[in-house]
């Protein structure tokens, strides 16, 4: 009898570790690499570990808020949308495949644009836009998104969160991540 307690338990054990989010808390600010960028990470803030080609942070959980860099080739950057890219492609251009693309992941008649500017970043010329979506449930939220091309690459750094407490509570942590964002 002892012997299939202790074999339950293991297996107990066993499916627990499984089933571990796949999240690693930063206690200090740190310093985070894609292919080719780096980037400054908050301390107190969250990362997903388990996707590789996409850096996700949160710091309240994912429903909440949270910050994404996505680092993708021109050819890559827009498949879900039947789009490329190229080296070329003027700010205003980008950020009208961006909006495209987020008006496919979300219901495109809840995503209302609030703002769309040109921004340098990174020392790149590239677009910032600002985005109140709402939810099939009700809920409000806010993004901005920056981004920009290089020779190579499409970049985009996206902030979300709820519009009436998390996003005006964080963008400040945001504007400090963008400040940081270099590519290598």
């Amino acid at each position: 009898m002892k012997r299939y307690v202790l074999l339950l338990y293991c297996c107990l054990a066993l499916m627990l570790a499984a089933c571990t989010p796949p999240w690693k808390v930063m206690p200090e600010d740190e310093v985070a690499t894609g292919k080719n960028y780096r980037v400054e990470l908050p301390a107190g803030w969250m990362r997903n570990t388990a996707n590789q080609k996409v850096l996700f942070i949160s710091h309240d959980g994912n429903l909440l808020q949270g910050i994404e860099i996505r680092e993708d080739t021109h050819s890559d950057a827009f498949k879900k949308i039947g789009e490329t890219s190229a080296p070329d492609i003027l700010p205003s251009e980008l950020a009208e495949l961006v909006l495209a693309l987020v008006k496919n992941e979300l219901p495109a008649s809840r995503v209302e644009l609030l703002e769309n500017k040109p921004v340098q970043v990174a020392g790149h010329q590239g677009f910032r836009m600002h985005l109140k979506y709402e939810t099939s449930k009700g809920l409000d939220y806010e993004g901005i998104i920056i981004g920009f091309a290089t020779g190579q690459n499409v970049y985009m750094i996206k902030y979300y969160g709820t519009s009436l407490y998390y996003f005006p509570r964080d963008l400040p942590v945001y504007e400090k991540l963008v400040v940081s964002f270099q590519v290598t």
